[in-house]
């Protein structure tokens, strides 16, 4: 039943063929069928009714009726023949309906990819991103046209070094 409840029609196929009982009955006393037709994957319905239907039908007793067990008792819920007649068609606006459509390919694939609707410009190419890029570097370089130019860092270390010796060196 947690095959049938996660939607996988191969598992639950697997688990048919290698023998697994489709009358089973979970607390709730519903059947895998009951099971299948609540989680609205109809392959998996169609897979469980067609196990059922190649069972051997239950053997008839001396009377002349068949065995059946005693019923189990539910508990009282207000169900409307509204309720039931949602039940038994399935919800289109389901998920695991809409999930089944889709890995079924019943559904028309939509194409999702973006589509902007302005074009805000033109767009730039690589050789001219990396023009611009050299274009700044070249504005923004260490390189200088005069000759008494240093750097600051380098203008700091000169400074302190000639203090730190002395004025005898100057």
């Amino acid at each position: 039943m947690r095959a049938i409840e996660s939607c996988r029609p191969a598992c639950v196929d697997y688990l048919i063929k290698a023998g697994a009982k489709v009358q089973a009955q979970n607390k709730n006393g519903q059947n895998c069928l009951d099971v299948a037709r609540v989680y609205t994957d109809f392959r998996i319905v169609e897979m469980v009714k067609a196990k059922l239907d190649s069972l051997p039908k239950p053997k008839e007793n001396k009377r002349g009726q068949s065995f059946k067990p005693p019923p189990k008792v539910r508990p009282a819920t207000s169900t409307t023949d509204k309720d039931a007649a949602v039940k038994k068609e399935p919800l289109k606006e389901s998920i695991i309906f809409q999930n089944t459509q889709i890995t079924s390919g019943a559904v028309n694939k939509i194409d999702i990819s973006f589509v902007p609707r302005t074009v805000w410009g033109q767009q730039v190419t690589t050789s001219e991103l990396i023009r611009r890029k050299e274009e700044r570097r070249g504005r923004l370089s260490s390189e200088v046209d005069f000759e008494d130019f240093m750097m600051p860092f380098l203008k700091n270390v000169t400074k302190k070094s000639k203090e730190l010796q002395g004025p005898e060196d100057q």
